[in-house]
């Protein structure tokens, strides 16, 4: 489900990038990694700049699956926070470790899950989508599909990394020298 705006967000450098919201079933996002952080063999790894195995990374999974709070995964006008982006192969730019740990929370915090579904889905009828197809999405995720078309590849990697920066859990030195 699509809403009909598009709206601007910004890089933690200042580039605005524009985007829609869609509300989706979490499955039809594509993440770097599982819950159990092994890669997603159909996931352009070179789209995910840090390693997921740091226990940093993997806390703030834990957080978001033990406690989604919709507040912090909805809007918010910068790329680094709020819900994920996503590019149009479905493969999540930015926001990875928000939907891995929302994916969590579907899976192990049915509570949890619920109260971010409530949310998510009173904001997508708030944005305008169709209360009824809004009603039947199973475990939905509420996305910003990113309408900023980089050029190239290299233009997509350099935006997801971009888009990423800074992240609550910071890169260290083998996550910069991958990146460079």
């Amino acid at each position: 489900l699509t809403a009909d705006a598009t709206q601007p967000m910004v890089t933690a450098a200042g580039r605005p990038v524009d985007y829609h919201w869609e509300l989706r079933p979490i499955t039809d996002v594509i993440t770097s990694h599982t819950n159990d952080f092994q890669e997603t063999p159909n996931f352009d790894q070179s789209l995910q700049p840090r390693g997921r195995d740091s226990k940093a990374l993997q806390l703030q999974v834990a957080k978001i699956t033990n406690n989604p709070d919709p507040n912090l995964l909805m809007e918010n006008p910068y790329t680094e926070h709020g819900a994920p982006i996503v590019g149009s192969d479905m493969q999540v730019e930015s926001g990875n470790g928000r939907t891995i740990g929302l994916r969590g929370a579907y899976n192990q915090n049915p509570a949890g899950a619920a109260l971010y579904a409530d949310a998510v889905k009173a904001k997508a009828v708030q944005l305008g989508m169709d209360p009824g197809a809004v009603a039947s999405v199973p475990a939905p995720l509420l996305i910003r599909f990113r309408d900023t078309e980089p050029e190239t590849m290299a233009g997509r990697h350099a935006l997801a990394e971009e888009m990423g920066r800074p992240s609550v859990a910071g890169q260290n030195t083998a996550d910069t020298a991958r990146v460079d």
